[in-house]
């Protein structure tokens, strides 16, 4: 499989005030802190090999120009294979700033590599326990246009700071953040699974998310402007 993130252009129209120029900045995180940015691309060097059942079998790295355009601090792709029942699941992880690493979705990147869609994006909680503040990811299914006709459960989701979340509007719920993970997986199923009966990427992701966890260093302190007022001000 190919990497599974494809980098499209993006724009967004600012006012032509110095207040505007600070909000774009504050989203594009230009002026971030690149101290912590680099203490949490760190956390790459040493990522769970074993979750669960699961084993990491192989990594490779994401193509350069990925990797230039969405400004990563680190990414990590790899395949874990579950050692009882065979199934293998493609890892793409990805830091960097909020911006850039919060518009690229797998529904862009999927169509482009002769794909259709199979069913619409679907938020999908991922609870470990009665404690934990639930989590989520988005989840697809699609199926390739080729002769193999092989279908894909794709799930994916971002990591601001306070858990892993399907946000509807990722630019500005993460804006406040310092910096943002992104993870998106995929793995082969049959075109007739139910994927609500039978995900090998959300049976990953709860094995795997409670581990990533110990490794990862997430951000703790969002920036001074809020992210309700730069919803109100790009709205406006």
């Amino acid at each position: 499989m190919k990497a599974i993130f494809i980098v499209f252009g993006f724009s967004m129209i600012a006012a032509l005030t110095a207040t505007s120029g600070w909000v774009h900045g504050e989203l594009d995180s230009r002026w971030g802190d690149s101290q912590s940015l680099a203490k949490a691309a760190s956390s790459f060097e040493q990522l769970p090999q074993e979750a669960g059942p699961w084993k990491l079998e192989t990594v490779e790295p994401l193509d350069e120009k990925i990797t230039d355009m969405l400004e990563c601090a680190g990414s990590f792709q790899a395949a874990y294979q579950n050692q009882m029942t065979g199934e293998v699941v493609k890892v793409a992880l990805l830091l960097g700033p909020p911006g850039p690493i919060s518009v690229h979705t797998p529904e862009i990147c999927y169509s482009s590599q002769s794909y259709r869609l199979l069913t619409e994006r679907k938020a999908v909680e991922l609870s470990f326990t009665e404690e934990e503040t639930p989590q989520s990811c988005w989840r697809l299914k699609l199926q390739s246009k080729q002769v193999s006709g092989e279908s894909l459960s794709v799930c994916y989701a971002w990591n601001g700071g306070d858990g892993w979340k399907a946000s509807e509007q990722p630019r500005f719920e993460f804006a406040g953040s310092s910096y943002l993970f992104k993870l998106q997986l995929a793995a082969q199923v049959a075109f007739q699974t139910e994927l609500e009966e039978n995900d090998p990427c959300e049976t990953f992701l709860k094995d795997f998310l409670p581990v990533l966890e110990n490794h990862l260093v997430i951000p703790q302190e969002e920036s001074s402007v809020t992210k309700e007022w730069i919803q109100q001000f790009t709205t406006n």
